[in-house]
């Protein structure tokens, strides 16, 4: 039997002359990932799409820090792309595109209608119940897709069909609205009817009240905007800055209170707030004390069936030439009116979006629109003479 002694000494003498045998080999020129001599850096693009590790750092191609120089391998917050995504990205001033023109289409709505079910509202809710099939009516023959969300109390508003019935467009939240509450039970009702929204729809809110809220203005549109993730518009039925009623009492006569007076009595209190949140977001403003609703049902349903054109939403043309699309070869890019260009970074998905914006698609694995993020569409929106053109061939800039 050998020792075990014997053996290590014979083993150490083969793995020696192995090593011998490699140092004196010529170099053919051929060198397995991650053994290359250290170089001046990994920072020319053929270096960087090469899948090699150029500089001997044992990192390869976008996972160098040396390759983040490049717009195809540094993303918007400095981070470098895995290699799943590395191994199909090229330079995108490196690669043919074709550029085309976005087509935009008709911004869907949708509108949540919180009505006040105190006691003294069960007349303008009856008025709100009955003119609901005409209101929605208005807006679905503009061509417009659309929802409503009514919250009150059922025992004040039951919205009959066809509406009331149509579960695709319409979701009644049965909750209590107090004299003070519709701006807040439009915050604390989000969850109850938040999946029923639509990710690029316009969304309107309507208050209906005698009184005041009893939630301020801005902190009323800061706290919703938050849950919405972008801009909206509310709309306000209810009594006017400064207006007073008056009653004449036995001996101690004229007795006057801040709140319009209508054909259903006086409203408890003048809706301050909710005028004020109505001018701040783009809304309507109506009395709650008109005599004659029908005009302002037509007057708000036709402002909300306002043809919008959106261009956060787009339809994914067709590939020219009768190619194929690719998912991961298509860029969106942004021409301000000044002439500058800002590729859009594809994000993954709407709960991805920052304040640097970007875009994502509908359906990741089978596309068919592309949505920008809110500070994108926001920047879009207000540039008039600005661009944004969909480019197939190169490969997505992401985040």
């Amino acid at each position: 039997m050998v020792r075990l002694n014997d053996s290590l000494t014979a083993l150490a003498a083969v793995v020696s002359m192995l090593l011998l045998v490699v140092s004196c080999a010529p170099d053919t020129g051929s060198r397995a990932p991650g053994t290359n001599p250290p170089s001046s850096g990994e920072s020319g693009q053929s270096d960087c799409i090469n899948g090699e590790d150029d500089d001997g750092d044992g990192l390869v191609d976008c996972l160098d820090p040396d390759c983040a120089v490049h717009s195809f391998c540094a993303a918007i917050d400095g981070s470098v792309p895995t290699p799943s995504q590395d191994a199909t990205m090229v330079p995108i001033d490196a690669c043919a595109s074709v550029d085309i023109a976005a087509q935009e289409g008709l911004a869907p709505v949708d509108i949540i209608w919180v009505v006040d079910s105190s006691g003294s509202m069960r007349g303008e809710a009856e008025i709100v119940q009955r003119n609901m099939n005409s209101f929605s009516e208005i807006i679905g023959g503009s061509g417009i897709d659309y929802r409503v969300v009514v919250i009150s109390d059922s025992e004040f508003v039951r919205v009959p069909p066809p509406l009331g019935d149509d579960a695709e467009r319409f979701r009644f939240i049965n909750q209590g609205v107090g004299s003070s509450a519709a701006l807040s039970q439009m915050i604390d009702q989000f969850g109850m009817y938040s999946d029923f929204l639509r990710e690029g729809a316009v969304t309107h809110y309507i208050a209906v009240t005698d009184d005041e809220s009893s939630l301020g203005a801005t902190d009323f549109r800061t706290q919703l905007e938050t849950l919405l993730g972008h801009s909206f518009q509310l709309h306000a039925i209810a009594s006017p800055p400064g207006s007073r009623s008056c009653t004449t009492l036995p001996i101690i006569g004229m007795v006057c209170e801040d709140g319009c007076s209508g054909p259903g009595g006086d409203a408890a209190d003048n809706g301050d707030i909710y005028w004020e949140a109505a001018a701040a977001t783009g809304g309507l403003t109506f009395s709650i004390c008109t005599s004659d609703w029908s005009g302002l049902f037509t007057t708000l349903s036709e402002a909300i069936a306002m043809p919008t054109p959106l261009p956060c939403v787009y339809g994914l043309p067709v590939p020219p030439d009768g190619s194929a699309l690719d998912s991961s070869r298509v860029n969106i890019v942004f021409t301000s009116s000044s002439g500058g260009e800002e590729t859009l970074p594809n994000v993954g998905s709407f709960s991805r979006c920052g304040p640097t914006g970007g875009w994502y698609y509908d359906m990741p694995m089978d596309p068919t629109q592309i949505y920008l993020c809110p500070a994108s569409c926001d920047r879009v929106s207000a540039d008039l003479g600005g661009a944004v053109n969909i480019a197939f061939g190169c490969a997505t800039v992401v985040i």
